[in-house]
């Protein structure tokens, strides 16, 4: 069979495993000339699998075999799950999450440039809605395909548009750009980080001044910017999305969402019933948390105020200085709720 001829030939199965993946990709990309039903595909993965089953585990190329069966099998579910998506805006981000898990199957096979060739869809898509804070986070998905190397020669970017460079270079020109459009987006202490990791990176891997000035101007301007920055606090709601009716990359989980400042809890309703029609609101937590756990039919939302758990500064900060430390690493939110029982003040307890 193949498979024994790959395994006498080479000692493992990656060029099959590669072959494959590509041309699995190619398949369904171009679905004009041929489009596998779920049933077909369903058959294939049977198949496979019954191949394992016969194989005796003391056999050499048992593991090998088996891995080549998991990934095939998990790559055509990510494949037919996302021909299954149905169209509407509503499930973009459905249809995003199927295509970065895909995407991740062809950078391990080595195709990095079809993975590169998404993001950079997804980069223009997200500057064409003016959302210069997702463009910046989809461009950084992009340069972290590199590595800080300058000795890789790169061939030129048509989105966006680069020379033919160093793979350093080239992590550089996209890191000024995902610098700028969180500058747009007004998020200034991502752009430190930025700008931070950039010049670590030089003094690390490619000891220029020239790059080290321009990282230093840029850093001193930003850090200008935010004592001086005049800002409204974001509003942050916990937002869980209960039941079947929900697509598969939100359904069952717990996001915490930025909200505008100052915005009321009823207004995040308003958008997330136009966002998501037929939704009914749930203000009970432990009936959410019954529901989380239950394969329920239809869908629930679950929302709640939560706010940035803020570090304790030892010495003293100016009030510019403390909103930017506050701000610079938002990952811990926090929620607090009255027991019951309580009378008046004297006897009241929080969670």
């Amino acid at each position: 069979s193949v498979i024994a001829a790959e395994l006498v030939a080479k000692d493992n199965l990656f060029d099959l495993e590669k072959e494959s993946v590509t041309s699995l990709y190619d398949l369904f990309a171009n679905d004009t000339v041929y489009s596998p039903q779920s049933t077909e595909i369903q058959s294939l993965v049977s198949s496979f699998k019954n191949m394992t089953t016969k194989m005796d585990t003391e056999d050499e190329a048992y593991l090998e075999v088996t891995k080549l069966v998991k990934t095939l099998s998990r790559y055509l579910a990510s494949l037919s799950e996302l021909k299954q998506v149905p169209t509407g805006d509503e499930f973009d981000d459905d249809r995003t999450f199927h295509r970065l898990n895909i995407s991740s199957y062809l950078m391990n096979v080595d195709r990095p440039e079809l993975f590169q060739s998404f993001i950079c869809d997804m980069y223009e898509a997200y500057l064409g809605k003016k959302n210069y804070v997702q463009a910046a986070l989809s461009l950084e998905l992009l340069a972290n395909t590199w590595e800080w190397d300058i000795d890789t020669y790169l061939p030129g970017c048509v989105k966006p548009k680069l020379p033919s460079q160093t793979a350093f270079k080239r992590k550089v020109d996209l890191f000024k750009i995902i610098a700028n459009n969180f500058i747009k987006g007004n998020k200034l202490e991502q752009a430190v980080d930025i700008y931070t990791e950039m010049l670590e990176a030089y003094l690390k891997f490619n000891f220029d001044l020239l790059g080290l000035s321009v990282c230093h101007t840029e850093l001193g301007k930003l850090y200008a910017e935010l004592e001086n920055v005049d800002r409204l606090e974001s509003t942050f709601f916990k937002i869980a999305f209960i039941g079947l009716g929900f697509p598969e990359s939100i359904r069952g989980k717990e996001f915490v969402y930025e909200g505008l400042p100052y915005e009321h809890i009823t207004s995040v309703h308003s958008r997330l019933n136009r966002l998501y029609p037929g939704s009914r609101i749930i203000s009970n937590e432990e009936e959410a948390h019954k529901l989380l756990n239950e394969s329920t039919i239809g869908r629930f939302l679950f929302i709640k105020t939560v706010t940035p758990k803020k570090e304790s500064h030892a010495g003293k900060l100016s009030f510019m200085a403390k909103q930017y430390v506050d701000n610079k690493n938002l990952n811990t939110f926090i929620n607090t709720r009255r027991l019951p029982g309580a009378t008046s003040i004297t006897n009241l307890w929080t969670e």
